[in-house]
């Protein structure tokens, strides 16, 4: 017998964000390892499905845990798996923030599906958990994402991540320089 689908965790007119299961390695892996998705940073795609179990093995203990978290994205239309999108608490340079994270099947780029992703999951947690501060990292060279935090009404803050290998901005909802580490 059939597993029942998972349930909806958040709903856009176009979208439906639910908490992963195993079952989505195999799109995350497609979605991660295409070239076209990390045009921007070609060192991070994925190269092995492994990869993909494992990640979402992590993103299933923080929905454990928190009861939110990055999430697979579905068309409302068809159920098809565009991408993955939600908020994860993470450590940046001492504070703890809510990571923004936003990735789609270049197939459906341009239609602004991260737009109304992020909308919906930083609405969600501003409201369940607010003064919270939500931070997204983006590739300094990567002006389509840059794009989709500012329709976000993100900012970009002066911090830096000292641990980061590759430039990145740090967009904010809120300002981080000169927040007490660990504050929210």
């Amino acid at each position: 017998m059939a597993a029942d689908p998972p349930s909806a965790w958040i709903t856009t007119e176009r979208l439906r964000l639910r908490r992963p299961v195993a079952g989505d390695a195999r799109r995350y892996f497609e979605i991660h390892s295409d070239p076209r998705t990390f045009h921007h940073l070609p060192s991070a795609a994925m190269r092995d499905e492994s990869e993909a179990s494992a990640r979402l093995d992590t993103w299933r203990r923080h929905w454990d845990e928190h009861g939110f978290g990055y999430a697979v994205v579905e068309t409302t239309a068809d159920a098809a798996v565009v991408g993955f999108a939600g908020l994860c608490h993470v450590r940046l340079a001492d504070h703890d923030v809510l990571n923004l994270y936003y990735r789609f099947d270049p197939a459906h780029w341009g239609r602004g599906l991260a737009t109304e992703a992020g909308r919906a999951v930083v609405d969600e947690l501003v409201r369940r958990l607010p003064g919270h501060p939500v931070v997204a990292r983006i590739a300094r060279n990567n002006p389509s994402s840059i794009r989709v935090a500012e329709r976000l009404g993100m900012q970009r803050d002066g911090l830096q991540d000292p641990d980061d290998p590759v430039p990145h901005w740090i967009y904010t909802t809120s300002p981080l320089e000169g927040r007490h580490p660990g504050a929210t």
